[in-house]
């Protein structure tokens, strides 16, 4: 994984914490599933939280913006971009953050 690639992942996960989607502190993030060519791109994954004990869950994380590879990722500056707090949360078991462009 690239610098750029881990920043990105690195920032989402305090965006994700500071979101108050889920009242806990974001550990990890793991992306396993890309599904690129689609608005908005979709990647599925796993991600733990600690409160106070860890906590896996599966995730579903959609970017509204057509991305073509991973690599794309690289270029996300998290900053000018929001979790929608409305349309993210749980899903059963897994949590589905839905990024948008401020």
């Amino acid at each position: 994984m690239t610098e750029k690639k881990l920043n990105f992942w690195t920032e989402l996960r305090f965006e994700i914490t500071n979101s108050g989607i889920f009242e806990a502190y974001c550990d990890w993030i793991e992306p396993k599933v890309y599904y690129f060519d689609l608005k908005p791109t979709t990647i599925e994954g796993k991600i733990g939280f600690l409160n106070p004990d860890m906590e896996e869950f599966k995730f579903a994380l959609t970017i509204d913006k057509k991305i073509k590879d991973s690599s794309e990722i690289e270029s996300i500056d998290i900053k000018h971009w929001a979790i929608e707090k409305y349309s993210s949360g749980f899903n059963r078991n897994t949590l589905e953050i839905n990024l948008i462009k401020k």
